[in-house]
């Protein structure tokens, strides 16, 4: 190995288990329970990033806390739709799980979560919610056709 001092969580060491997916529950719709997801998916994404941001963790994790509470609070209260309640108890799954996985990634007991994917896919993925330069055929000859029409009928 190099000499130098190595970032904490760039290195990646295979034989750690991998944090776990995140698996956002669909449909919710109370502000709490959404609000509770969103901090879980930040700090997920937060602590799966190659370069870990260290300063934002901690504001991220103490933001999870405090939305977990609230989740086992309502919980504890009952007074939620029983829908509601179902999914106060899974999203505070999901809270539990990126907390603990997270401090996993910071202790070094586990590694970053790496989807058997194919990355080239994922590439054209996310190229495609940006709708700039896009590889897709269709696009590129409608704007061809403009800019034939645009050339043909602008020579005066």
């Amino acid at each position: 190995g190099g000499g130098g001092p190595t970032a904490l969580g760039s290195v990646q060491n295979p034989d750690l288990p991998m944090i776990r997916p995140l698996s956002p529950i669909e449909g919710v719709t109370d502000p709490t329970l959404v609000q509770a997801q969103e901090s879980a998916k930040l700090l997920f994404e937060m602590v799966n990033a190659p370069i870990l941001s260290y300063d934002l963790i901690p504001d991220l994790t103490a933001m999870l806390n405090q939305a977990q509470s609230e989740c086992v609070a309502m919980i504890s209260d009952g007074n939620a739709p029983e829908l509601v309640l179902m999914q106060a108890l899974q999203v505070n799954d999901i809270v539990n799980q990126v907390l603990e996985d997270g401090q996993a990634l910071l202790n070094g007991t586990k590694r970053r979560y790496q989807p058997e994917v194919n990355v080239q896919r994922m590439m054209a993925a996310s190229k495609k919610d940006d709708g700039k330069d896009d590889d897709d055929g269709d696009e590129e000859e409608v704007s061809l056709e403009k800019s034939v029409s645009i050339e043909n009928g602008g020579g005066d």
